[in-house]
């Protein structure tokens, strides 16, 4: 983890019209945008010298501070070293690079030599600067310094909540539409009413709860990915910074299997597939924290998906009935099953007919998968050499609907929309795309038979993996199935034959093995081309691929 989850913020109230109140994140060499009226991030971390190309080569490794005034937004001061700058964050436009003396005549020398935080003043025409244990208060029109305290006596408050505070601080920022400022020291925050400089609130951490997805934004996180060796794969891990694998694991089972691995939406927990059981480990420690338990009826363990609260998960088990399966619940990180739903395929539909010219159902490699709002979920099987897709109600603990795919020879993945409202479903014949509410199919045939579908994490691109060797990575239209842009991913050259797909938090890379060099390739899905390949040291090719912000 980073010594400082935020090394500058600042907040843009001029974002554009219509666009709400926005906040830009700082932490090292790379900036994520943040909404204040939605209360999350925006969009992915990026390089700074590529969310502003002008920035002088000073600038790209990362910002001491940064000042946006009432009087000057959206233009704000970006303090690096003894420097500054004017920046647009908006159009991009850099301006006034100068020292930090000459623009602030009359600092004491050591906010002269660097500056670590800055918020604006109560005024339009002044501004806090913040080093060490000290604060300054400066008006920026009589270029003169108004006030010099400590910290805990400019800040009334702020010895008693965040007493670790008053050593110094990395980052603060405003919120214009409240008043309030924000405080930031290590993994920690406070706030407070700037008309009174008074801190309200005691340091709390910043997390999922406080400042939603900026420590995953942010996170490099590892990548998952599983071989597909004989009956014995391995599952290794890799840091997506440094590239070195950090972690191996032998598996029993689990022959070429594109979803064997299922992260916790926290990224805390990863579930591994056995031949019969899922083992879950801590990705934060890699220690095997619990194994599910063989029945006397279980023939063969399929895959497994996490509930929307990361609380439960949910498996498919084969039995030794051919005809009948079981979607059982876990507890996450331990071997308690809370639930079991037997899943047949006649049961999968109303009409008595059509259940009575229902043959053989098939579930093996497919995710399961939970729709917004967390009711239903979703997987998918084969019903008579046709991919069917089945729907079942949560809450009320039973299969509630199918949808075959007719003509579509087998089922190969399966995603949902970001709405709830359609499931893009991967056949060895082409990729469909259904309407949830109706059953009725929006489009189809345009897609190649693919192995794998993903959505963006913002759900307007669908990522396909063709089944055809060196066919690279589609990039559809989620509507009309348009492909966009085919992406090279091999890292000996040309496009490759990808296996596997995963999305860092925000979206911003996208994971996909390539067999054919052993390695995990990192797609840049802003510029659409191969970023980097990270080598693994599995036996065969990647065929399963995960991501964790841990």
């Amino acid at each position: 983890m980073p010594e400082h989850q935020v090394d500058a913020f600042f907040t843009t109230a001029n974002a554009g019209q219509g666009a709400e109140q926005t906040g830009f994140v700082v932490q090292g060499d790379r900036a994520a945008r943040f909404g204040w009226g939605s209360h999350r991030m925006l969009d992915g971390a990026l390089a700074l010298a590529r969310r502003w190309p002008d920035l002088p080569a000073a600038f790209r490794s990362g910002f001491d501070a940064t000042l946006t005034t009432p009087l000057d937004d959206p233009w704000t001061i970006v303090f690096r070293g003894t420097q500054c700058l004017r920046l647009h964050p908006l159009d991009e436009t850099v301006a006034e690079v100068t020292t930090i003396a000459a623009r602030f005549p009359g600092l004491p020398a050591v906010f002269a030599s660097g500056v670590d935080a800055a918020l604006p003043g109560s005024s339009g025409n002044q501004a806090f600067l913040f080093r060490g244990n000290q604060c300054v208060l400066y008006d920026m029109r009589a270029h003169a310094v108004v006030e010099t305290k400590t910290l805990a006596e400019m800040w009334p408050g702020l010895q008693a909540k965040a007493p670790e505070f008053v050593n110094g601080i990395s980052a603060a920022t405003y919120d214009p539409s409240k008043g309030e400022f924000h405080l930031f020291r290590g993994a920690h925050y406070a706030k407070g009413v700037l008309a009174t400089r008074t801190v309200t609130t005691d340091a709390a951490v910043v997390d999922e709860s406080s400042w939603p997805g900026l420590v995953p934004t942010f996170a490099r996180g590892h990548v998952y990915a599983q071989d597909g060796y004989a009956n014995h794969s391995t599952v290794e891990s890799v840091d997506v910074e440094t590239g070195k694998v950090t972690f191996s694991h032998k598996v029993r089972g689990s022959y070429l299997t594109r979803h064997a691995i299922a992260v916790s939406p926290d990224g805390r927990y990863v579930y591994i597939r056995s031949v019969s059981t899922w083992m879950c480990f801590d990705t934060t420690s890699n220690l095997l924290l619990a194994e599910t338990p063989v029945t006397e009826d279980t023939y063969a363990s399929s895959n497994v998906g996490f509930s929307p609260d990361g609380l439960h998960i949910h498996g498919i088990i084969r039995t030794f009935d051919p005809s009948v399966f079981h979607l059982d619940t876990f507890r996450v990180g331990t071997a308690e099953r809370t639930r079991r739903i037997e899943v047949r395929g006649t049961d999968l539909f109303d009409d008595p007919a059509e259940a009575a010219e229902t043959g053989g159902l098939a579930l093996w490699d497919t995710p399961i998968l939970t729709a917004p709002g967390g009711r239903y979920l979703y997987f998918g099987g084969s019903l008579d050499g046709d991919a069917v897709v089945i729907e079942v109600d949560d809450e009320a603990s039973r299969v509630r609907q199918a949808f075959r795919i007719p003509n579509s020879t087998k089922f190969e993945d399966l995603a949902i929309s970001s709405d709830g409202l359609f499931v893009h479903v991967a056949t060895q014949t082409d990729v469909v795309t259904v309407d949830v509410r109706n059953g009725s199919i929006r489009c189809r045939g345009v897609l190649p038979h693919c192995r794998n579908v993903a959505l963006t994490p913002d759900g307007q691109s669908l990522y396909c993996l063709p089944d055809a060797e060196k066919s690279g990575v589609l990039v559809a239209d989620p509507v009309d199935h348009r492909v966009r842009h085919r992406i090279p991913v091999s890292a000996q050259g040309g496009l490759g034959s990808p296996r596997g797909i995963a999305f860092d938090f925000a979206g911003t890379y996208a994971f996909v093995g390539d067999p054919e060099s052993i390695s995990v390739s990192v797609i840049d899905t802003d510029e659409h081309v191969l970023d980097r390949t990270m080598p693994m040291t599995l036996k065969i090719g990647p065929g399963a691929v995960a991501f964790t912000i841990y």
